[in-house]
């Protein structure tokens, strides 16, 4: 049958390509992948690179021209933030032009995503929305959806992302970026392609590219490159033929099969793709009309052609269940300073991604009871900060890697997207405000508060003014029971919506001026009324009296749990291989960080609070009484020196040997190991650097012996290690002299204004536990935390209660059970047509949850797209023959395993 396909294959040669002259079963195959990689954002803004120079708006126009002249070329398009910017200003006839090669399998889009995301410090939801705002994009306009994968430029690959390419109906994926050592292992082995099955049951066909994502040495024909190819001519085809033959047969040596893949092009390449595709079909019509000379059939395809053909040789594939972290390209160059590079940038794509999931269902829930002007904003607010957050997903975004202006401008573009939403949920709490407790309230205002500065709360209630307080709270179950915001120094009382009071401390351990609430609310809360009260009366009262402490470094809480809190920096190393935005390259050991100035104990009501002050960080160690061994860390790092990379380490006293764990991407827990790799042995060359991972939501430690263990909590993306047993060590903050010589030509030295350079607010958790799912609660509320907005109000006491009315309650039926304190997240999203997005996610490491459904609800499962049915895509999925056996088994459709993620459509 193989041998059939491939004399029709090879008759049918099309005239433009030239006619093969002879046919034979062992002839090889070349898949050639036209492609140009659009960073959206780098070294110029997103417009800037869409506008200006080849501008990929140039690159779209100019491929799509170049497809209609020729039915054999093919290209692939990848970032689909730029081609529905592109699709949007082109006329019908275009349109209808770009259809046609769609249909026809000239133009293929791979992966699909609004832009190709990061794999380190993306968190798993807006790597999910990401790729499903591109996807509903393609699938509305074009009726298509991506099948293939594409992430040939992050540094580094992780599993959840391959569990998410699985679930989003994806066969297989493309790499260019593996560490050195691992691809000259695969190289000689014939390893290059292998299947990935991250849990073992997430099989996903992983090719690592030859050739990084460039096009063969010698055969760059783009007019903007600076390595441009001498064009091809009669009187150096022949010549130029043989050695893309002898390279072609030289990569052979490295793949298994009969047929190779190769990429055509590069960094915003294909501006002139007539020019390109002429010189190109030259020496593929020369070569194919020699078969019986070089053996060999070169054609223009796509990715998913490619898997396509791959499948049907039926060859057997190693299997990997680990990652790909930490990546280097050489023996000095770990790429593991991007974990934590731009500390503030991170933690505003984190805390907007958080905001967007709850907005998501916030108004999911409402839209249908708005009149038509109010949807249409609602949409067109969502659509632009999906679109942002989207952006911000790309793998020189979020890694903190693009020039300083254009992290400005990402900065701004996602502010200003918020803001949008901002005014929506405004018009929208005024309604809830109205019909539930009967108050007119038409401003409210939101805080961040990551900052030292305080809000107009602080205005508000310095001026006597009684503060409505809303809490917009995620659709999922479990809701925290702690509150924490900034407010003056005055005596409070707080009450809920039953007019029930609510006790908290208040602390102004840092100054008068910038003092923390703490409160013990009750899960349910809505509405909080919050005003200024001198009696003896108040519920909130400053707690003024401390304890002076004279050790910096251990932290006691009485009958709880203790540890060694400690701040350290490495210096950049600036001779060779420089320390930079995406390499972390110490120059020697650490050194102690700050020295120890004072120490303050504060014992409130529901808080106790350690604050201890050094000349460079100053430190809030905080229990709640009703957590035992629950630790919250806040750390403000100050302007820190040029060229050095400032961490926290916390000795706890755990016995865990050389062994610690990561999140993925906020998902399943990798298990890393000092000094070791899955698949190549293994030698060191960086001690301290070849053994950070990212972290997105924990790093933690397991006890050896005991049953118990501990993990760090973080509120962004940061790179960690353990370096040696019982320490877990987390990169703050960073600051470098030189670039590290990667292409960005950027020193990583960020500013406050021209004198001061970034200082900034970190928070933590430390969490001690003989259960890890403590662990995972508290990383379920950090995501969840209800969304706080402020209004002034008039009367100190609620008149009354009532449920909101006008919504999809049906949606709020739905229910994930479990034993007590189900770790169940929900996500809705309003889609088209009256249906909904629903994810429903058990974050436990252990208990499965049962998903219990309204009655009236109609529903499918879904890839997590929400576009094909779950149980086609499993039935119809490419079988990979593996050198193991792989769990293809999802359990019950209204089950959820631990850290199983289920999406589905609902209609109401």
């Amino acid at each position: 049958m193989k041998i059939l396909l491939l004399v029709l294959l090879s008759l049918t040669a099309s005239k433009f390509l030239g006619q093969v002259s002879i046919v034979k079963s062992d002839i090889r195959e070349v898949h050639l992948i036209p492609h140009s990689h659009d960073d959206v954002g780098w070294l110029n803004t997103v417009e800037e690179i869409y506008q200006r120079g080849p501008g990929v708006k140039n690159i779209i126009s100019s491929y799509v021209d170049a497809l209609e002249k020729n039915p054999d070329r093919k290209f692939i398009q990848v970032e689909t933030y730029y081609f529905k910017k592109w699709w949007n200003e082109q006329n019908d006839f275009k349109k209808s032009v770009v259809r046609k090669l769609i249909a026809n399998g000239q133009l293929e889009f791979a992966c699909g995503g609004l832009v190709m995301n990061d794999e380190a410090a993306a968190y798993y939801e807006d790597i999910l929305d990401q790729l499903t705002a591109g996807h509903h994009f393609l699938f509305s306009q074009f009726n298509t959806l991506p099948k293939v994968g594409w992430q040939i430029d992050p540094f580094g690959h992780s599993n959840a992302n391959s569990i998410i390419h699985f679930s989003m109906g994806f066969d297989s994926q493309f790499f260019a970026r593996v560490d050195y050592k691992d691809k000259e292992r695969r190289m000689r082995d014939k390893d290059l392609e292998l299947i990935h099955v991250p849990e073992n049951k997430y099989p996903i066909f992983t090719h690592v590219t030859y050739f990084h994502y460039s096009n063969p040495p010698g055969y760059d024909f783009d007019v903007q490159s600076y390595t441009r190819s001498p064009q091809i001519t009669e009187q150096n085809l022949e010549g130029r033929a043989q050695s893309l033959v002898d390279y072609f047969n030289t990569q052979f040596k490295h793949y298994k099969g009969n047929v190779i893949f190769h990429t055509l092009g590069d960094d915003n390449q294909w501006s002139n793709a007539e020019y390109q595709f002429g010189n190109l079909e030259q020496l593929i019509t020369y070569i194919n009309e020699r078969t019986e000379v070089f053996n060999m059939i070169l054609k223009f395809s796509t990715p998913n052609q490619y898997i396509q053909k791959v499948a049907r040789e039926e060859l057997t594939y190693n299997t990997q269940i680990g990652d790909f972290f930490p990546y280097a390209d050489r023996a000095d160059a770990f790429w593991t300073g991007y974990f934590t590079s731009r500390v503030s940038f991170k933690y505003q794509i984190r805390s907007t991604g958080q905001y967007y999931q709850i907005a998501k269902s916030y108004f999911a829930l409402r839209y249908d009871s708005q009149d038509k002007k109010q949807q249409e904003g609602i949409s067109k607010a969502l659509e632009q900060l999906s679109d942002m957050m989207g952006i911000m997903q790309h793998h020189d975004a979020v890694t903190g890697t693009a020039k300083q202006y254009v992290t400005e401008d990402y900065k701004n573009i996602l502010f200003k997207a918020q803001e949008e939403v901002d005014s929506q949920f405004f018009t929208l709490l005024s309604k809830d405000v109205k019909q539930q407790i009967d108050e007119n309230i038409n401003e409210f205002y939101r805080c961040n508060f990551n900052t030292t500065n305080p809000c107009q709360l602080n205005d508000a209630l310095e001026s006597g003014q009684v503060v409505l307080l809303s809490l917009v709270n995620s659709p999922s179950l479990l809701k925290q029971d702690k509150l924490t915001f900034k407010v003056p120094k005055k005596q409070l009382t707080i009450i809920d919506q039953q007019n029930t009071k609510i006790e908290g401390d208040i602390i102004c351990s840092h100054s008068d001026m910038n003092c923390n609430i703490f409160l013990k609310v009750n899960p349910n809360s809505q509405y909080l009324k919050i005003y200024t009260d001198n009696s003896d009366q108040a519920s909130v009262k400053v707690v003024d009296k401390f304890k002076t402490i004279n050790e910096s470094s251990n932290i006691k809480f009485e009958g709880r749990k203790s540890f060694i809190l400690q701040y350290y920096f490495y210096t950049s190393q600036t001779m060779g291989q420089n320390d930079g935005p995406y390499i972390f390259r110490p120059a020697g050991d650490k050194q102690s960080y700050g020295n120890f100035m004072e120490g303050r104990l504060y014992e409130g009501k529901v808080v106790n609070e350690i604050y201890i002050i050094r000349d460079t960080v100053k430190t809030w160690i905080r229990n709640w009484k009703h957590q035992q061994n629950i630790f919250d860390i806040e750390t403000f790092v100050e302007a820190i020196q040029q060229g050095r990379d400032v961490v926290m380490i916390v000795d706890t006293g755990i016995n865990s040997g050389d062994e610690f764990y990561t999140d993925s991407n906020g998902m399943h827990l990798q298990k890393r190991k000092l000094n070791y790799r899955e698949t190549w042995q293994f030698q060191s060359t960086e001690r301290i650097t070849e053994n950070y991972y990212p972290v997105n939501a924990f790093i933690g430690l397991q006890d050896r012996k005991k049953g118990e263990g501990v993990a760090l909590i973080n509120d962004r993306a940061q790179g960690g290690t353990s370096l040696k047993s019982g320490q877990l060590e987390i990169m703050l903050h960073r600051r470098c002299v030189h670039d590290d010589g990667r292409g960005v030509f950027d020193v990583l030295n960020e500013m406050e204004n021209l004198n001061t350079p970034l200082t900034q607010n970190i928070f933590h958790q430390l969490v001690f536990y003989t259960d890890i799912n403590a662990v995972r609660q508290q990383q379920y509320f950090r995501d969840t935390k209800p969304l706080l907005f402020f209004g002034q109000s008039v009367d100190k006491a609620f008149k009354k209660f009532d449920t909101l009315t006008g919504i999809k309650e049906d949606l709020l039926k739905i229910k994930l059970l479990g034993q007590q304190n189900p770790l169940g997240k929900i996500i809705l999203q309003r889609m088209d047509d009256e249906e909904y997005l629903v994810r429903l996610h058990n974050m436990q490491e252990t208990g499965n949850l049962t998903i219990q459904w309204p009655n009236n609800l109609k529903k499918r499962e879904t890839t997590w797209n929400g576009k094909i049915n779950w149980n086609d895509w499993i039935k119809n999925r490419i079988n990979w023959y593996t050198d193991q056996q792989i769990k293809l088994d999802y359990g019950d459709v209204n089950n959820l395993e631990p850290q199983q993620l289920r999406t589905f459509v609902v209609s109401i």
